[in-house]
């Protein structure tokens, strides 16, 4: 089958083997099953259920009646007139939580002491192998920010750190 030389009123039974080298002067009835490689310069009716793969040359009414979803790639022109109506973080409900009370409060022994008869080694030591040394309750008392198990709240003095 060749193509006819003149257009004709009615569409035909089978589609064409090759498609047409211009697009038609009248809309199809359908949608097509794949998407225009080509945006259109029409706005849409319906939103669709999917973004756009490339951004339209059209601007968003401004400003727009909810905020955008993500950040913008680019910041804005130039700043704001005026301040926000809204604060940018609500103003502060408590002071911050209080600083620990010495009882609830450890810290590591800066001294050497005794591990078994005649034996004297530091919480430096106990922190190489926590899980099997801080099982001993004397290793345990002498170096509770290492051996901790959450009860007490590690704090700093001038001095020696380990």
């Amino acid at each position: 089958h060749q193509p006819s030389q003149v257009p004709s009123d009615l569409p035909s039974d089978l589609p064409s083997r090759q498609p047409s080298h211009q697009p038609s002067q009248v809309p199809s009835l359908q949608p097509s099953d794949q998407a225009s490689n080509v945006p259109s310069n029409l706005l849409s009716k319906v939103p669709s259920d999917l973004p756009s793969q490339v951004p339209s040359n059209l601007l968003t009414p401004s400003p727009t009646s909810s905020p955008a979803a993500a950040p913008t790639a680019t910041p804005t022109a130039s700043p704001t007139a005026a301040p926000t109506s809204f604060p940018a973080t609500p103003e502060p409900t408590s002071p911050p939580t209080p600083p620990p009370t010495p009882g609830d409060t450890c810290q590591d022994s800066a001294e050497v002491f005794d591990v078994g008869v005649a034996t004297q080694k530091t919480c430096l030591w106990a922190n190489k192998k926590i899980e099997s040394r801080c099982a001993s309750s004397s290793v345990k008392s002498e170096c509770p920010v290492t051996c901790s198990d959450g009860s007490c709240t590690p704090y700093d003095t001038v001095g020696l750190f380990i």
